[in-house]
């Protein structure tokens, strides 16, 4: 099946980010809440490190938040913007054992065809299809600009696929 999605809104965007940056995110968000503890303790006049995480864990982590979503949608916003201006469209043909010519969006190459085998980790979210290969970027296919026909295809493409996968990971070895 052809799938053809003309234009990946900004929120779908984001959400595909987040869900493939999860570990970045989170390793930023640490970051940034241990320089606000210890810049809070540095200017606590004599008070210890346990009093200031006591009372400042809760705001700290509040600000650390704050900077991490502000740097990271600025910084998604503008990436989508420069995807958007190169190629804004999302392309793949699904069949039953690969995902074949994949366009990613905002890049004009064109991805040849991957079995599912390839592929370490295949998923469905409420957002749309992850197809995540190892040590590369993740592609995406959200489901707002899909029919419920297609959805439903790659729905049962990847649970085939996955079952499979399972199937051959507990199958037991054989006795000589």
């Amino acid at each position: 099946m052809n799938i053809e999605i003309k234009k990946l809104s900004f929120k779908d965007y984001v959400i595909s980010r987040v869900e493939m940056e999860k570990i970045k995110l989170l390793i930023s968000l640490g970051v940034i809440w241990a320089y606000v503890i210890y810049d809070m303790e540095s200017k606590g006049n004599g008070a210890g490190l346990q009093t200031i995480l006591k009372e400042y864990t809760l705001p700290a982590l509040v600000l650390s938040l704050g900077i991490n979503i502000f740097v990271y949608l600025v910084v998604y916003f503008f990436s989508y913007k420069k995807a958007l201006k190169e190629s804004g469209v999302i392309k793949a043909q699904v069949t039953d054992n690969y995902l074949k010519n994949f366009y990613f969006f905002g890049d004009k190459s064109k991805q040849a065809m991957r079995k599912y085998s390839e592929f370490n980790k295949i998923y469905e979210r409420r957002s749309g299809f992850y197809f995540n290969l190892i040590g590369r970027i993740t592609f995406f296919i959200p489901k707002k600009g899909m029919t419920d026909e297609e959805v439903e295809y790659v729905s049962s493409v990847i649970s085939k696929n996955n079952k499979a996968a399972k199937a051959k990971q507990t199958k037991p070895k054989k006795k000589k």
